[in-house]
């Protein structure tokens, strides 16, 4: 395969997605969903910190800062192998379950970080598939909103650009239904 366009590198944060082959389902129980978030959190651990995600049923978004240069072969590959594996068994299915390499984009600022935590979350929204954020379970929208919710998620940094919980939750659903990531 050729080299990745955007290099991974620890201490850069980026915005890592994946669609099923095909544009199929990649989860089919909710199972599937709690299965991966498990397993991203004890993959991640040590390798990545995960500042947002959402899981939908035919595709993942991961908001996260590389913190060791071996986080796609020793963290991210064995993941999605874990993922795969379990998910074709389950299923009874064979061959691959995602199209093709990850993708991932860099994130360069603060503005561009804020509005990929939005874009991540108000994805279930843009979809049709719930109304506000909070509605998908899936998402770590509700760790934000509930900070008492326990996932792998590390919301300090993105809180700390906002006074309280309730100015994050306004920026966050403001204009969900229309909103273009920039």
């Amino acid at each position: 395969m050729p080299a990745r366009i955007i290099p991974i590198t620890p201490g850069k944060i980026y915005h890592i997605y994946n669609r099923g082959v095909n544009k199929q389902a990649i989860f089919f129980s909710e199972r599937n969903y709690h299965f991966f978030i498990y397993r991203l959190n004890e993959f991640f651990r040590g390798f990545a910190i995960c500042y947002a995600y959402c899981l939908m049923p035919n595709h993942y978004h991961l908001l996260i800062e590389v913190i060791d240069e071996l986080f796609v072969s020793k963290a991210f590959n064995p993941f999605m192998v874990s993922y795969s594996k379990a998910v074709n068994t389950e299923q009874g299915r064979v061959g691959p379950l995602f199209q093709g390499r990850f993708q991932a984009i860099l994130i360069e600022d603060e503005i561009q970080f804020l509005d990929c935590v939005k874009y991540i979350h108000i994805n279930p929204v843009k979809a049709g598939l719930v109304r506000t954020p909070i509605e998908w379970q899936f998402s770590s929208y509700r760790q934000y909103i509930n900070p008492k919710t326990a996932t792998c998620v590390e919301t300090a940094k993105v809180l700390s650009h906002f006074d309280d919980i309730q100015e994050f939750r306004d920026y966050s659903e403001f204009g969900c239904e229309e909103y273009q990531s920039r």
